[in-house]
């Protein structure tokens, strides 16, 4: 598989794209005033602890207190609290209750105390970012677990005797009682290579822990690094073919960070030149254009309809144009196929996370549901956020769901609506005309009228008016004298209502 990195830097915002086969596949933004927080490491101070959820809310000095559950409490970093049996005088029936309720929040943490924590998902929408105790600093090969001293290999290291060598050596290079895991990019490297990553990120965390101990308020003790060299780090394996950038900037820190850890590497990595805009050249605005749609086509004459929910993203394959000359079944099948495809593709660009529920076109036979099932996990398998998917219901739903830690291209790129408050519709001019009816009624009612008034809509609504010469029944009904009046500010569903007298905006008073 032919596997590119793109990078767009500019004043309004830095840009990544994975390109495999020539077709975008991931796609990552971060904007100046909305900068990325995954990974940093604050000092925190508990606010709140709702025992009733087994969670805690934490100022950890930005806007918004962040969330921490008791499940992300890394227990051995928490003083030890006194349990039943160092209690004088008291039963077992307490001694029991206790014990069992020593790992509630309500036990491990107390307001007013100052904890580390490390942004695990970051804030969307309206809810807080996640944090966790469980502090972890990443790096190319490896990833440092300060506080807990066991030691991952990649499932894809050689037997377990390569394994068993492979953790001798780190417990000789790791401190005592921390932990590490190596990624699988790590397995294959000169052991000094590892030595020296893992020594830089031994000291990061030395650095950590000294700047914790400084002053007492909610602060960033540690930053992670930008899109741009994250994505190198995480993203620059072996198979990708090439590395471009049109930031001479984010081009010089490739190459300095790629001559301490890949040197071999650094010839992939090309510097942009031309006219064309990078993502233009490569065709990847078009694409990320359609991530916006509601509506994706497939090249069979299919096409996808994508839906978000509070609660989950639903998803429906629709046959279409397809006019296939085949059997019904096979018909079916290859759209399904095909849109297993797109979807992964599109879970991936549109970084979509949370419960997704597929509506496939239904088939009967069962060894066609079996491939889809297994197409479906296979394509899974290329995202590098963890996503599963179930088996086909009888109903053709299939549930997925994908790991969330970050807003999707949607939030980050779009606002909701001003017009229709993110309903996706707006009223019609008929119902818009009805409304204005109603409060005429309103109006005649609570204050017996006025003799004449000003009423300000979209020039839509006015053509409506118009057409249907609604402005001589309003006035024949209500006996009142109407100027209605095109405003460019006003949006569809919108009007204003003044009265003839004085001009005075009355149109709160009977909505």
């Amino acid at each position: 598989m032919i596997k590119k990195l793109l990078f767009s830097s500019t004043a309004t915002q830095k840009r990544v794209a994975v390109l495999e086969e020539n077709k975008v596949v991931e796609y990552i933004v971060e904007q100046p005033d909305d900068c990325r927080i995954l990974g940093n490491i604050y000092r925190g101070r508990v606010e709140k602890i709702v025992p009733s959820i087994q969670s805690a809310f934490i100022d950890i000095g930005i806007n918004k207190n962040a969330f921490l559950n008791v499940n992300d409490i890394e227990i051995g970093l928490i003083p030890e609290l006194p349990t039943a049996k160092d209690e004088k005088n008291e039963d077992e029936t307490v001694q029991e209750a206790d014990a069992s309720n020593e790992f509630a929040i309500e036990n491990l943490l107390e307001e007013g105390q100052e904890i580390l924590v490390q942004i695990s998902k970051e804030p969307i929408g309206d809810k807080s970012p996640k944090v966790t105790t469980k502090i972890s600093l990443a790096g190319r090969f490896t990833v440092l677990v300060p506080d807990n001293r066991n030691i991952g290999i990649s499932k894809r290291s050689h037997g377990k005797r390569e394994r068993k060598r492979l953790k001798k050596i780190l417990r000789d290079m790791l401190p005592e009682g921390m932990g590490c895991i190596v990624r699988t990019i790590g397995l294959d490297v000169d052991e000094d290579l590892i030595y020296n990553e893992l020594k830089q990120l031994v000291g990061d965390w030395d650095e950590i822990q000294r700047k914790s101990l400084e002053g007492g308020e909610p602060c960033l003790l540690y930053k992670e690094q930008d899109i741009v060299m994250s994505s190198i780090r995480n993203l620059f394996t072996e198979d990708t073919e090439e590395v471009i950038t049109d930031d001479k900037k984010d081009y010089d820190e490739i190459l300095s960070y790629l001559n301490k850890i890949a040197p071999e590497m650094k010839n992939r990595v090309k510097f942009y030149k031309q006219s064309v805009p990078l993502f233009d050249a490569y065709d990847i605005e078009r694409d990320l254009d359609k991530s916006h749609r509601r509506k994706i086509w497939l090249k069979s004459g299919g096409y996808l309809y994508f839906d978000k929910t509070e609660a989950l993203l639903a998803i429906d394959v629709n046959s279409g144009r397809n006019n296939s000359e085949t059997t019904l079944e096979d018909t079916v099948f290859a759209v399904n196929m095909e849109a297993a495809k797109e979807i992964a593709r599109q879970l991936r660009l549109r970084d979509i996370g949370g419960i997704i529920v597929v509506d496939f076109i239904d088939m009967k036979k069962s060894e066609n549901r079996t491939a889809l099932e297994q197409k479906m996990r296979e394509l899974l398998r290329n995202d590098s956020t963890s996503a599963t998917c179930g088996d086909l219901s009888r109903f053709g739903l299939m549930e997925m769901t994908r790991k969330r830690v970050r807003p999707g291209i949607n939030e980050l790129m779009t606002e909701i609506c001003p017009s229709c408050n993110g309903l996706g519709r707006i009223f019609s001019t008929k119902s818009v005309a009805s409304k204005i009816e109603r409060w005429l009624h309103r109006a005649a009612a609570q204050d017996g009228g006025a003799s004449k008034i000003k009423i300000l809509v979209s020039k839509s609504l006015f053509d409506y008016v118009e057409r249907n010469n609604l402005r001589d029944q309003l006035e024949k009904d209500h006996k009142i004298k109407l100027l209605f009046e095109i405003s460019p500010r006003l949006e569809q569903d919108e009007f204003e209502i003044h009265s003839g007298e004085h001009d005075e905006n009355i149109t709160e008073k009977h909505l």
